[in-house]
């Protein structure tokens, strides 16, 4: 699966069922394979892969400076616009600017990348809409990043993937 990384999602799909299930060491070696692999082949892209990945098992691992870190090294090493990809550094990175309570940098962040205003409904936005919110909450405003998160909401719900931890 390793050696198919950047060309079919099976193996960054397995690294990411490890972070979401908490299996921390496990995710760590899957990683580090994949910061291997992109080693061997010269890839930005599969290394940029490996830390958007291990900024978000940093995060869930509370260690928000090093989830900071790892995301700005996955926006540094892909120029691309924002994408599935970028979308979820960024994502990311808003995370942790918040936990932070760099609040203006992650409004910064928003603004460079035009993605404080409208947004659609690709999964990436929808990720944005919930960090959006986040970011809004741990600055006290609480009706925005309400409506914020009701959008998220909805949109994961009509495209069939509703939050089932209410029902």
């Amino acid at each position: 699966l390793l050696r198919e990384a950047g060309r079919r999602a099976a193996y960054p799909l397995c690294v990411r069922t490890l972070i979401m299930t908490d299996h921390v060491a496990q995710a760590r070696q899957a990683i580090a394979a994949m910061r291997g692999e992109a080693s061997a082949r010269g890839s930005l892209r599969l290394r940029a892969g490996a830390a958007w990945y291990a900024s978000n098992l940093a995060l869930r691992s509370g260690q928000v400076a090093e989830a900071e870190n790892n995301a700005r090294l996955a926006l540094d090493l892909v120029d691309d616009d924002v994408n599935t990809f970028t979308g979820g550094a960024i994502m990311l990175l808003l995370y942790a600017l918040a936990e932070r309570g760099e609040f203006g940098e992650a409004r910064e962040l928003l603004c460079r990348h035009r993605l404080d205003g409208a947004l659609g409904p690709s999964r990436w936005e929808i990720s944005i809409r919930h960090a959006r919110a986040r970011l809004w909450l741990a600055e006290g405003d609480f009706e925005r990043a309400y409506a914020e998160a009701c959008e998220a909401g909805a949109l994961r719900g009509g495209s069939g993937r509703a939050n089932r931890t209410r029902d």
